[in-house]
């Protein structure tokens, strides 16, 4: 068995496996920020865009837009996942393939452990999470009170339907939340 330090020969070239590792460390940590960084954005977008966006649709009554705007919460909420899925994944691969490999307790170890009598160090992210879970909530269920106070005003034959499929949204959307919330906190 060769050690680390050795070259690896693969396909007729040599590889620097320790060099190699720290490349792929250094290049998913810079991964990290850029995906933490896009996180915040959505934060901001989500903070800001769905309230300008309701101020846009009664200051030029655009309807469609109270209408829509359920949907919009759903989409901002599913790129929040899909980034926060992307932040455990790179974590977990430093974990298991890059620490674990050279028997290293590095960061991504050390967030995942369980410190009897301390805060776990992965509570920042769990508390992003519910940060946007709540905010999600809020922003669904007042967007989808002013598309069924719109509906009931001036579509009365829509509002049931209307209602139901929000509510159905709404609870597909909860479903998946649940199902999702370890996997978008934690790497172990």
């Amino acid at each position: 068995m060769k050690s680390a330090d050795e070259p690896i020969e693969r396909d007729g070239r040599f590889i620097d496996e320790r060099e190699f590792m720290k490349l792929e460390y250094s290049t998913l940590r810079e991964e990290i920020k850029e995906t933490k960084s896009r996180i915040f954005q959505l934060a901001g977008l989500g903070i800001v865009a769905t309230p300008a966006a309701y101020y846009f649709s009664k200051a030029y009554d655009i309807e469609l837009l109270i209408f829509a705007l359920p949907g919009f919460i759903c989409i901002v909420m599913l790129l929040y996942l899909s980034e926060s899925h992307a932040l455990m994944r790179c974590g977990k691969y430093i974990r298991t393939n890059i620490e674990n490999k050279i028997n290293v307790s590095g960061w991504e170890n050390w967030l995942e452990l369980e410190i009897k009598g301390t805060t776990s160090p992965r509570r920042v992210d769990k508390l992003v999470n519910i940060f946007f879970y709540t905010l999600f909530g809020l922003y669904y269920f007042a967007a989808t009170l002013e598309a069924e106070r719109l509906a009931n005003q001036k579509y009365a034959f829509l509002c049931w339907p209307l209602c139901g499929f929000y509510i159905a949204i709404f609870i597909i959307f909860l479903w998946y939340l649940v199902v999702n919330w370890r996997p978008s906190s934690s790497t172990s």
